[in-house]
């Protein structure tokens, strides 16, 4: 008999079953939801009043945002009317699942995934574990840790970061703004995140006569949002639109490194007509850039740029933030440009600071070993 079952898969926690202490069987969350809502169950907590809770949750929501009545009025309805929706079909989902066949330890990824979610906090409601392992690199490393309480440790045991060394900066983060009563979940390392494993720390760069700079961009949502969330998409196109006109004339060779996952959603690369893109995996346009440009740091691709030795300049329009413990290291790694607004409200960066900053970074390479100790576990 299996010990835990996995909901999904991704490299740590791959990494843990593989290790062979326990023994994992594998079932897609999305599917086994699916098979639940096939399934008739009462939950034992009874009538559940989902409009109740979707106007009080309306009502919080609005106050203080400092609208005019009658749109607040609107806002508040609005968020109402698709909250209780959102309510009631969760709450048809955690009745489906009191019935589903589940193991006592669940493995899965993040908690902002719906059926993961709804799944893990079954578990939790029988009394079973849920061990969820951390994605992508922020977890610790950026300032949200309020947001990933919510969306990471309320439905868990214990959450896993990719290194011990990561796992007492987010326990000693934990402890200096205080964690929610909701959020008790253990703060656990792993073994090193096999992704930023595989990052070269050693790069040969372009080679070229002039330096190599990677301007390395973010998803455009459509209808979605990041939480926390990314400028919209058609102010960060116009902002990208104006920052490579900023670049023109000055002296390096610009490449655009776009998200993969555009083309899933529009099909196309929105800034492939308007400047060269290098679409091949990131870990190789990295080994052969100079410099890496970053306007979006919560991304797997800015913390495997740490781990590397190529040196990155950020800019940061929408106001990400990161964990003011690590200041030092970040500002031993990176350097940063500020952006400001003009008249219009749209974010702008001085040219003449960029252009400096670009070819101060390209002078040597940067000291990797400190994120690589965070997060890919090398000593």
């Amino acid at each position: 008999m299996p010990d835990a079952t996995a909901l999904n898969f991704g490299p740590l926690l791959g990494q843990a079953a593989r290790a062979g202490r326990s023994r994992v069987r594998y079932r897609e969350g999305k599917a086994l939801l699916t098979r639940a809502r096939s399934r008739t169950c009462t939950r034992p907590d009874g009538n559940f009043d989902s409009a109740g809770l979707a106007h009080r949750w309306a009502t919080v929501a609005v106050a203080g945002t400092g609208l005019p009545d009658g749109v607040r009025d609107r806002a508040a309805g609005a968020i109402e009317a698709d909250t209780t929706i959102i309510l009631a079909e969760a709450h048809g989902d955690l009745a489906a699942l009191c019935g589903a066949q589940l193991e006592r330890t669940i493995w899965a990824g993040t908690g902002g995934n719906y059926a993961l979610r709804a799944i893990g906090l079954e578990a939790l409601r029988r009394g079973g574990e849920v061990i969820r392992f951390a994605h992508g690199g922020a977890a610790g490393l950026d300032d949200y840790l309020c947001i990933g309480s919510f969306i990471d440790l309320l439905p868990s045991s214990r959450f896993v970061v990719a290194t011990d060394a990561l796992a007492g900066v987010v326990a000693h983060r934990r402890r200096a703004i205080g964690s929610p009563s909701w959020a008790t979940a253990d703060i656990a390392g792993g073994g090193g995140d096999p992704v930023f494993r595989a990052v070269p720390a050693r790069n040969a760069g372009s080679g070229g006569s002039r330096p190599r700079v990677l301007y390395v961009t973010t998803l455009f949502t459509g209808a979605a949002q990041h939480l926390p969330p990314t400028l919209p998409d058609a102010l960060y196109y116009d902002w990208q639109l104006r920052l490579l006109e900023s670049l023109q004339g000055l002296p390096f060779d610009v490449l655009v490194k776009p998200h993969p996952e555009n083309l899933v959603l529009w099909n196309r690369q929105p800034l492939g007509e308007r400047a060269v893109c290098d679409n091949r995996l990131f870990r190789t346009a990295l080994a052969e850039a100079d410099v890496l440009l970053f306007d979006f740091t919560l991304t797997t691709a800015f913390w495997e740029a740490l781990c590397s030795d190529r040196p990155v300049v950020i800019l940061d329009p929408a106001g990400e933030r990161l964990n003011p413990d690590l200041a030092g290291l970040f500002d031993a790694r990176c350097r940063r440009v500020p952006v400001s607004h003009d008249d219009r409200n749209r974010p702008v960066v001085d040219r003449e600071a960029l252009a400096a900053a670009l070819a101060a970074a390209a002078l040597r390479p940067a000291d990797p070993m400190p994120f690589r100790a965070l997060l890919a576990g090398d000593a």
